[in-house]
């Protein structure tokens, strides 16, 4: 299938998948992520965290720093000037972690230049001698279709402060809550929809 969606992309113009390396590299491809993102969940009527500017500034600083170690990895896919999808990913001893993608839905999407960027961040890993590909929580069907296998993420919390148990009590409400209402797949849908209908009425009531 990756073979069939690169020679159907190939066929518009050349394909290249590279690395950022320098500054100003990290800056142009997050700054394509970015804007991606941002109008691919609008359209959806869902919500990105990199909307609100200091989190955007936080991953953005993280990728900058990253460069001397090589920690954090951003790739773009290009078919001739125009970058069709990037990657942003750690690294952490033998592991690959996929931390977010994004790809020029309106223009691209029938090329699969997302099933396309995954497999060229799986051969980088294996060039690069790593022996875990992670792609982070959720079982969407694309990850089963790639072979991938889950594994059982646990998680810690020490409370330190009144103010720190009062949002860890609020987070095991949520997580609860979220956790039946994903059991009852009819309310989840519905929920849903109302989530985005309310999101897309909020997008339409911003002044410009």
């Amino acid at each position: 299938d990756y073979r069939k969606y690169a020679r159907k992309l190939a066929r518009k113009d050349t394909v290249s998948f590279a690395e950022a390396r320098t500054s100003e590299e990290v800056n142009a491809i997050f700054d394509t992520l970015l804007r991606q993102r941002l109008a691919r969940f609008e359209k959806l009527g869902r919500f990105d965290l990199l909307a609100r500017p200091e989190v955007a500034a936080f991953y953005r600083d993280v990728a900058l720093n990253g460069l001397a170690d090589g920690s954090t990895r951003l790739f773009a896919l290009k078919c001739g000037a125009a970058t069709v999808a990037t990657f942003y990913a750690l690294t952490h001893r033998d592991t690959f972690h996929g931390l977010m993608i994004s790809i020029d839905d309106e223009a691209w999407r029938s090329y699969s230049p997302g099933a396309l960027t995954y497999s060229q961040t799986i051969e980088w890993a294996r060039r690069q001698g790593l022996a875990y590909y992670d792609l982070a929580v959720g079982v969407p069907e694309y990850k089963t279709a790639m072979g991938l296998e889950g594994v059982q993420v646990l998680e810690f919390t020490e409370v330190l402060t009144t103010r720190g148990m009062i949002a860890a009590r609020s987070r095991e409400a949520a997580d609860k809550l979220e956790a039946f209402v994903r059991r009852h797949p009819a309310l989840f849908e519905r929920l849903r929809r109302l989530r985005r209908a309310l999101r897309r009425a909020t997008t339409r009531a911003r002044p410009t």
